[in-house]
């Protein structure tokens, strides 16, 4: 179960799915008073035709039945007499969850307002690291620049065949630690738009919905493309990929649930592992498969996962589909530093300082998705593709 903190009240789920929660506890409670109302109801009926009819066996039989049904209705009306009380036991001995079946609707609306709030700054966090890395790319260029600017004047002055030669191995050095050999192309041109699971695309920007309406990672939030990625961002990647291949680096998409697309709970066991919220806590085994097998439990942060920074469940763009981790770009080499100066030209950013082999779109509206929605189909024949794959990352 996701674990969200709202204040004093219960780790119980996200506004949503507790929402559901009232519905079927008001369903419920309809139910334990209409059913023994009607068997009361029917027994009255049977025991009057017995009546009627002056038929000793008939009325022994109506007799009989009638006090089933009696116990029936005593037996329904005691079922939530009896929940209470079990469910006030636990609660007596700290078993916080219990109290989730008594949540109220104001309590949902503070849980569904803070969740609003939540996704609010976690969109102004992921702008600003967009500028932070933005301006540090800038900052860098004009550094780069104002050195190769030095180097020039000083070997122009000495001799101009020096600084032809400076120059010449100036570009080279640039080309083998992986700069950018365009640093100022623009960008790849995309015409193209449309919905793909519950995500709308139009040249370069994704458009996904409202986290609290339909969370990340939730069924039906997967993408048509390979390993459930949204097809626009999977085409985007394909040629970034494709191009650093060109320039002589190998880089590649992770093809598992753990780094392409990936389901709440599975978001919900990194989350567990970076703040230790919900532990203990694992991913269910219809999602522990391949090298994933046999994920250690999450006993609290730190404890899985390295501990690595994760987003909330819910709130992931893996869980739309629009994100992907990458292999070949964990440290400073030069594939990694290709990547980084190239990945604007493909609408493409390393958008979480913390975890240089995550990528995403470039460009993300949250909380208008243009009324796209999934459908069964793709989400079964995706599932299917993603058992058939293994991961290329660590």
């Amino acid at each position: 179960m996701l674990i969200l903190e709202i204040n004093k009240f219960p780790s119980c789920g996200p506004s949503w799915f507790l929402k559901i929660i009232l519905f079927l506890r008001e369903f419920l409670n309809i139910l334990y008073i209409a059913i023994p109302i009607c068997l009361i109801i029917l027994m009255m009926i049977d025991l009057s035709k017995a009546v009627i009819s002056s038929d000793d066996d008939k009325m022994t039989k109506s007799a009989q039945m009638a006090i089933k049904r009696l116990k029936y209705a005593i037996l329904i009306f005691a079922v939530p007499w009896i929940v209470s009380v079990v469910m006030s036991i636990l609660g007596d001995i700290g078993v916080e969850y219990t109290s989730c079946l008594n949540i109220t609707q104001a309590q949902v609306g503070v849980i569904e307002q803070r969740e609003e709030k939540e996704e609010e700054e976690y969109y102004q966090e992921l702008k600003n690291n967009l500028n932070n890395n933005s301006n540090s790319n800038s900052n860098n260029n004009s550094n780069s620049n104002s050195n190769n600017n030095s180097n020039n004047n000083s070997n122009s002055n000495s001799n101009n065949n020096s600084n032809s030669n400076s120059n010449s191995n100036s570009n080279s050095n640039s080309n083998n630690n992986g700069n950018s050999s365009t640093p100022n192309v623009d960008f790849i041109k995309i015409n193209k738009k449309g919905c793909d699971g519950v995500v709308y695309f139009e040249n370069g920007t994704f458009y996904v919905p409202k986290f609290s309406s339909i969370p990340a990672g939730t069924d039906g939030t997967q993408g048509s493309g390979p390993n459930n990625y949204n097809k626009y961002f999977y085409e985007l990647l394909q040629q970034f990929l494709n191009d650093a291949k060109k320039a002589g680096f190998t880089i590649t998409a992770s093809t598992t649930l753990m780094g392409s697309w990936r389901p709440y709970e599975v978001q919900a066991y990194y989350y567990c592992c970076y703040t230790g919220t919900g532990a203990p806590y694992n991913v269910p085994q219809k999602y522990r498969i391949g090298k994933y097998a046999n994920l250690p439990t999450c006993t609290g942060a730190g404890s899985c996962n390295g501990g690595n920074t994760a987003a909330k469940p819910g709130i992931s763009y893996h869980g739309y589909g629009i994100a992907a981790d990458l292999g070949g770009v964990r440290d400073n080499s030069a594939a990694s530093n290709w990547a980084k100066n190239n990945a604007s030209k493909y609408h493409l950013v390393f958008g979480v300082p913390e975890e240089p082999w995550h990528i995403q779109p470039l460009k993300v509206v949250v909380g208008d998705n243009k009324g796209c929605t999934s459908t069964k189909s793709s989400q079964k024949k995706n599932s299917n593709n993603n058992k058939k794959n293994k991961d290329v990352t660590k």
